[in-house]
């Protein structure tokens, strides 16, 4: 499970109805082996349970309902591959930098992305788009409940819902003439 940090879809700029270029592109690095996943980690931690990865892993997909309800990429192509359908595959060619052997190192695994990003202070809302296991495509913003359980999964583990516009204060209590809780308000507690 992951996340992407703009729209994939293009915006349309509302005076001159023409789509607006994307700011900046985000693309995973995965590693399709889950049993490689966990030894490489372990080995970044070497004290570090060797069953403890595969555990949460398998948490995650039992009891998430998220884990449950969408398709990662890679199922997704098994499946578009199946069915005939035409799919891009990308590739990534990395050349190693010598200037300081410290530093920027190859990635160790089988498949390789990137993030590039423009600026780190884009005033243009993040949002997640998620294939359900019905092939359907699903557009959430960031005001979404289900927007933080997608991003922060080992922090909501079963998918709890997060703040909600409609959130309000403890006992009826009223802040500043409202009874509504804020984003920021309901981040700070």
């Amino acid at each position: 499970m992951g996340h992407y940090l703009g729209s994939l879809l293009p915006r349309i700029d509302r005076f001159t109805n023409e789509p607006v270029p994307p700011k900046f592109a985000q693309i995973y690095i995965v590693d399709p082996e889950m049993q490689q996943r966990a030894e490489r980690r372990r080995g970044i931690f070497a004290d570090l349970e060797s069953g403890t990865l595969l555990d949460i892993e398998q948490m995650m997909a039992e009891h998430n309902p998220f884990a449950q309800q969408f398709l990662n990429y890679a199922e997704k192509l098994r499946a578009d591959r199946a069915e005939g359908k035409d799919v891009v595959d990308l590739v990534y060619r990395l050349h190693e930098k010598k200037s300081n052997p410290r530093t920027h190192n190859l990635p160790m695994v089988s498949e390789v992305g990137a993030t590039l990003i423009e600026d780190g202070n884009l005033d243009t809302p993040r949002d997640i788009l998620l294939w359900d296991k019905d092939y359907r495509l699903l557009r959430l913003f960031e005001t979404n409940p289900m927007c933080d359980p997608l991003l922060y999964p080992l922090l909501l583990p079963h998918g709890e819902l997060d703040w909600t516009s409609t959130d309000t204060y403890a006992n009826n209590i009223e802040r500043r003439s409202k009874r509504e809780m804020s984003l920021r308000e309901h981040v700070a507690y």
